[in-house]
């Protein structure tokens, strides 16, 4: 059991509460950059200690381990239930057979090097985070096979097997303290079977979908990182006087903001947000000798993704969920030892009883609905470009 308890706890807590690579803190406590100084060149990797881990507890999950020969005290990541969900998906032919060992040995060796290059501030300007994006973003996801079926059956069955996950790396972070063990995990196993994992599915699906589809930058997420690029611009020219009032979000900001004071003082949060952004956006796109400077801000792919009716329902249904969550969970932690959170027939304990959930559902802040309002005002701010003022997107 000893043996059992270090195996499970031993990677996450030595990583991220031990003093680090050599007192190091951030990116360097688990990760190195090496200059080569025979050919000029950098190198990216973990720690030793990081690199021996994940080999240990993630790689040998991935890679090796079948649903067949796993058992409590070998895995890590997984669990049986998801490994077997994971084999199923990977097809009758084994066509997708690879992928979770192959997507996972991609961030084992990539992960450092693109947090670095998006994190670490530069020691000079030849190469910002905003230029690493640009030209390595496409390449990335196609090399990690982000974008090929297999990656979405890999979704598909997480999520299938999301509600009733019970990998060991879930003991990892835990303290050695049996109230608070039965009660974090408690609150875990409550919150993964009441994720609207469906919804999950959809987003998730759907998001790949729009990010890998082809467009002139390589990809729609090339497309995205150069609208990003063109509203950092944007932002810079804000505070530039002598400039093209086309490249200058000011007036519209202006306009915003006289808007704000006609508002109703009692419009809550997030209405007001969103009334504010539709009329940042008409102002913005709806002037017509700007509209070929302004069609910069606006792909195709994006305007596509904003168009995506069942992406945003199911966008709708997860924040609904969060906001359950949030609650359900709290009011477990504040009731956990009460008699009727516990389900006395299962032997972990980690289940409410029947009564439990009804003396949760009866507090009526579970089951929370977007009022009808804001959705309203949601679709009217992303679609104002296009229906109120008649933008045509940019195909870059």
């Amino acid at each position: 059991k000893q043996w059992y308890q270090r195996r499970v706890r031993a990677p996450i807590n030595d990583w991220f509460w031990r003093d680090g690579a050599y007192g190091a803190s951030g990116l360097t406590r688990l990760m190195r950059k090496i200059q080569d100084e025979d050919y000029n060149t950098l190198r990216y990797e973990w720690w030793d200690f990081a690199a021996e881990d994940i080999n240990n507890y993630i790689l040998s999950d991935m890679c090796n381990m079948t649903s067949d020969k796993m058992n409590q005290y070998n895995s890590f990541i997984l669990d049986k239930s998801c490994l077997a969900a994971i084999e199923h998906a990977e097809g009758k032919d084994g066509e997708c057979a690879q992928f979770k060992c192959h997507f996972t040995q991609f961030l084992y060796e990539k992960l450092p090097e693109i947090l670095f290059n998006l994190f670490e501030r530069p020691q000079d300007c030849s190469r910002s985070p905003k230029q690493y994006l640009i030209t390595e973003l496409a390449p990335l996801l196609e090399s990690s096979g982000f974008c090929s079926p297999c990656a979405r059956r890999f979704v598909r069955a997480l999520t299938e097997c999301g509600p009733t996950y019970t990998g060991n790396v879930m003991y990892a972070l835990l303290r050695d303290d049996a109230h608070y063990t039965e009660d974090f995990m408690g609150r875990v196993a409550l919150g993964l079977q009441n994720v609207n994992w469906e919804a999950v599915r959809i987003v998730l699906e759907r998001s790949m979908g729009h990010l890998c589809t082809p467009s002139p930058s390589g990809s729609c997420a090339g497309s995205l990182t150069l609208m990003a690029q063109n509203i950092e611009q944007l932002y810079i020219n804000s505070m530039v006087i002598d400039i093209d009032p086309c490249e200058n979000p000011m007036e519209a900001y202006n306009d915003m903001l006289e808007y704000d004071r006609e508002l109703d003082y009692d419009m809550s949060f997030p209405d007001r947000e969103l009334a504010l952004g539709e009329r940042f956006a008409k102002s913005f796109f709806c002037k017509k000798e700007c509209k070929e400077t302004r069609q910069l801000y606006y792909p195709c792919c994006f305007r596509d993704i904003l168009g995506d009716k069942k992406l945003k329902k199911n966008l709708f249904k997860l924040v609904e969920n969060a906001h359950d969550l949030y609650y359900l969970l709290g009011m477990m932690h504040e009731a956990w030892w009460s008699g009727r959170m516990r389900d006395a027939g299962n032997p972990g304990g980690f289940r409410l009883s029947p009564e439990g959930y009804e003396y949760i559902k009866g507090e009526g802040i579970i089951n929370f609905k977007i009022p009808k309002v804001t959705r309203g005002l949601f679709e009217s701010m992303v679609s104002a470009p296009v229906l109120k003022c008649g933008m045509e997107c940019a195909d870059y």
